[in-house]
């Protein structure tokens, strides 16, 4: 399987496309980026909870964390399943 995934990882991309993904890998590297850093919530539902709700972890008020993270969308989480 290592072999496949490799081959596959090593194609040339299409024009205007950073890289290549197998199933599964944007869905982890969302969940591992929303564990550190929290679940993005907009501006105007941040605005509309109730004044006396207050969110936990994994939830965070709006930032620019979010975009500094989203800026670099290439760099790579490493895997569980494929690391040594």
């Amino acid at each position: 399987m290592d072999i496949l995934s490799d081959w596959i990882m090593s194609s040339p991309t299409a024009p205007g496309v950073d890289r290549i993904y197998l199933p599964g890998e944007i869905e982890w590297e969302t969940r591992a980026r929303r564990e550190a850093d929290g679940v993005p919530v907009e501006e105007e539902t941040w605005a509309r909870r109730p004044p006396r709700v207050s969110l936990v972890c994994p939830f965070r008020p709006p930032s620019n964390r979010a975009s500094r993270v989203l800026a670099n969308p290439t760099a790579r989480t490493p895997n569980p399943w494929t690391v040594a």
